[in-house]
């Protein structure tokens, strides 16, 4: 299924297949691939199995999250923060020598 507005799949929904919506809130079972392209909610009853593509992830505790997962643009702004906080180290050792 696809879908340009919000998925919900209410604590007795099962959905097994192929989802792809801008925003997902979960309390029911899904297996599968999953593509958010904004954010996905879980609820404590939510059980996820399979392939995950999110922008961003809210998880209440008590839900099962059993996936691959893969957050879009995060490995850029990681590359970003590791250069930073290298030089920041160097400096500050450079410093107390």
């Amino acid at each position: 299924m696809k879908t340009s507005g919000k998925v919900v799949i209410g604590k007795t929904g099962l959905v097994d297949g192929v989802l792809t919506c801008n925003n997902a809130d979960l309390e029911g079972k899904f297996k599968g691939n999953l593509n958010v392209s904004d954010m996905l909610s879980l609820r404590s009853s939510a059980q996820v199995e399979g392939e995950v593509h999110i922008g961003k992830l809210s998880v209440e505790p008590g839900a099962t999250f059993n996936a691959n997962c893969l957050m879009k643009g995060s490995v850029k702004e990681l590359k970003k923060e590791t250069k930073v906080d290298a030089s920041q180290n160097n400096s500050k050792s450079g410093q107390s020598a």
